[in-house]
């Protein structure tokens, strides 16, 4: 007997199936002295799938199921299992070709026994195979004969289902698929947490959405087509494809920053995968991705010093090759720090020279010394780097003597090629001896 209600729950049992014997079933799950099963009957045109329930163990033949003294030990519950127990259920049913084996794919419309027990498996054979039968024809002298070449065309194969994700957003997921030639409706099925196949809907459209969803939920999802004719139907393959919703929105977003760097802090987000973290390009006056994190900080480098970025987090639930990714944090905005230096002094005691001084930096890569005839160093302007933190003065030769001069110093940070300037220093006025 057949239940439809798990009996180790409910005693009794629900809506009961009778089940003669010689019944097929598929197992499903292990529920204490139960099994979960699917019926189906083999036909000559294929399976033909019956209810889903419960059913005693004992009064199951155990073999394809869960007894491993008939050496076949389901269910394959690790890998072990399946490659040992699997090995010895094909070898057991195994049925030999009855082609030769360069006559494995038989289409002749002449020939008693095509299109069974006939096999390879070998990725390349047809290529290698090919290859021998040329060298083969050109060795007997026969590359020139005329061949005629039986193509087959087999009819009412079944059509694949394409499925895609239209929307997803917290709580719900909006999918679609190809439309099926010939089919009147399609049946989508969810997975639950236990791995149970639950119908969900029976449906001629080609769009369904799944909804009140928790965030950041993953769960997968297969529909089949099938033509329905009277009280028969006749069932298409199933084409299964993982979702997600998106996760809740990015809470508490802290920010702290050093000269060139930024870094955010978060409140984690429940079931997500990771984060993304987005700066404000005002070019684009749009968000950037700059970053994703698997924590719940990070630290944005790269950035100019002395200047202001607004910065957003937000999750996201990986999903195979697919990101789901929730609504952005509301924005924060922070100034990089400034590493002004300090410009002591400007003296001129030589003819056509200049003595700078200035207050040592820490963490840079050196300073550039800038000497100019105009106040705003737009015109008749050199400059000099000198590398080195430590480095605090410096003299400089000008073109002319008892000129007044202008002159002023920044810091700078080399990080390969690239430089990053920090802010100036106040100008010294100097008249030149």
């Amino acid at each position: 007997m057949l239940y439809s209600n798990d009996p180790n729950v409910d005693p009794t049992g629900g809506v009961p199936t009778p089940i003669s014997n010689g019944q097929y079933m598929t197992w499903r799950a292990n529920k204490g002295n139960y099994y979960y099963v699917r019926l189906y009957n083999e036909t000559s045109s294929g399976y033909q799938e019956g209810a889903s329930g419960y059913v005693a163990k004992s009064d199951c033949r155990t073999t394809y199921l869960y007894d491993t003294s008939n050496g076949y030990g389901r269910p394959w519950s690790n890998p072990y299992k399946a490659i040992y127990y699997g090995t010895k259920y094909v070898a057991n049913s195994f049925k030999t070709q009855n082609s030769g084996y360069l006559q494995k794919f038989n289409v002749s419309p002449s020939s008693k026994n095509k299109y069974t027990n006939e096999y390879m498996k070998n990725v390349q054979g047809a290529a290698s195979e090919a290859i021998m039968a040329y060298n083969g024809y050109e060795k007997a002298g026969i590359l020139s004969m005329t061949r005629t070449f039986y193509i087959p065309i087999y009819q009412n194969m079944k059509d694949e289902i394409s499925i895609s994700v239209v929307d997803a957003t917290e709580n719900s997921v909006t999918i679609s698929w190809n439309k099926i030639e010939n089919a009147t409706n399609y049946q989508v099925q969810y997975q639950d947490v236990y791995g149970n196949w639950i119908d969900y809907a029976f449906t001629a459209d080609t769009a369904i959405t799944f909804a009140n969803l928790q965030p950041a939920s993953l769960f997968a999802v297969r529909i089949r087509a099938f033509t329905q004719k009277g009280q028969e139907a006749s069932w298409g393959n199933f084409f299964q494809i993982n979702v997600a919703t998106k996760p809740s929105q990015v809470t508490n977003l802290k920010l702290t920053s050093s000269d060139t760097s930024i870094t955010a802090k978060w409140s984690a987000v429940n079931g997500a995968s990771g984060y993304r973290i987005y700066v404000y390009n005002s070019s684009t006056k749009k968000y950037k991705l700059k970053k994703t994190a698997s924590s719940t900080s990070s630290k944005i480098t790269g950035l100019k010093p002395n200047k202001t970025y607004k910065v957003k987090v937000a999750a996201f639930k990986s999903c195979d090759n697919m990101k789901f990714v929730g609504t952005k944090s509301k924005a924060k905005k922070i100034k990089t720090k400034n590493k002004r230096v300090t410009l002591s002094s400007a003296k001129s005691k030589k003819k056509k020279k200049i003595t700078v001084k200035w207050k040592k930096k820490s963490g840079i890569s050196g300073y550039q010394v800038m000497w100019s005839t105009s106040s705003n160093f737009k015109k008749n302007f050199l400059s000099r780097k000198i590398s080195g933190s430590s480095k605090t003065s410096t003299t400089l030769t000008t073109a002319k003597s008892k000129k007044k001069y202008y002159v002023r110093v920044r810091a700078y940070k080399k990080r390969g090629k690239k430089y990053t300037y920090y802010s100036w220093s106040k100008t010294i006025k100097v008249k030149v001896k």
